[in-house]
């Protein structure tokens, strides 16, 4: 056996005693060493903390209404006979409601990168839990063949624009939410001009979604007394569908003026 040999032999041996050599010792305290939390790894959990706990929160909770929004999309292929003649109307309302889940969706991606360091409040949890519940809901009660839904076509319909009511009035909440949290952060003066147009944008996107909440609340009262006719409901569900388009593109144009002012702090 060579000397090299002879030394990695000792290094890795042990014992008659049972206790580890040199070697095995200092290989124990490096995994000691490495597996303990210093201030250095919290520091760069806590910097990302909020941010990833918005994204990761909304991600699942998009994933869980897009499941049912494709089992509803196939309930709607084979029409039900008692609901003949409203299958446009369905597919109006079920496009709007893919398009509500992708504004929110685009919000909380952009919104996350402006987010300070800090541990998630209660109303962080429950603010994305009750928007991802209307989400749901928007999906699901268009999914009678489903769930088994025996209501008239009016309270299916007053249902869904409920539920426009209460996903507007959450993203309003969660807009807000967002907005006061970047604003007591404050920030350093060098993102200035990014801070100051990311801030109006949110308080445009906050009062639109308040807007769409009243919307949707409004129409859902006046599906429960009739007041509505068929006619009058597509061309409400055309709007709703329109403005929502509308979010989305307006969260599209937010995203690229931010990459040009982004750029723009950069270079200065």
């Amino acid at each position: 056996m060579s000397p090299s040999d002879q030394n990695e032999a000792s290094e890795t041996s042990v014992p008659a005693g049972g206790q580890p050599t040199t070697a095995n010792h200092h290989v124990a305290n490096t995994s000691a060493a490495i597996s303990k939390l210093d201030s250095a790894r919290l520091r760069q959990r806590y910097d990302m903390y909020l941010a990833n706990h918005y994204t990761t929160v909304h991600m699942t909770v998009v994933s869980l209404a897009l499941g049912i929004g494709g089992v509803t999309a196939a309930t709607l292929i084979a029409p039900s006979p008692r609901f003949h003649g409203y299958q446009v109307a369905f597919w109006l309302l079920w496009l709007a409601s893919l398009l509500a889940t992708a504004v929110a969706y685009a919000g909380t991606m952009i919104g996350s990168l402006f987010l300070p360091m800090r541990l998630p409040a209660v109303t962080d949890l429950l603010l994305p839990l009750s928007l991802g519940v209307f989400e749901f809901f928007l999906f699901a009660v268009l999914g009678f063949q489903a769930t088994g839904l025996t209501l008239p076509i009016s309270d299916i319909f007053a249902a869904w624009w409920f539920a426009l009511g209460g996903f507007g009035v959450m993203a309003s909440a969660s807009v807000w939410r967002v907005y006061f949290i970047i604003r007591s952060a404050g920030h350093e003066p060098d993102i200035s001009r990014t801070m100051r147009y990311y801030r109006r944008r949110l308080v445009s996107d906050g009062c639109a979604a308040a807007a769409t909440g009243a919307f949707g609340a409004g129409i859902g009262s006046l599906h429960i007394h009739r007041i509505i006719s068929p006619r009058i409901n597509y061309i409400l569900s055309v709007l709703v569908v329109v403005g929502l388009a509308v979010g989305l593109v307006s969260h599209w144009r937010t995203a690229r003026c931010l990459r040009k002012v982004l750029a723009l702090e950069v270079a200065d």
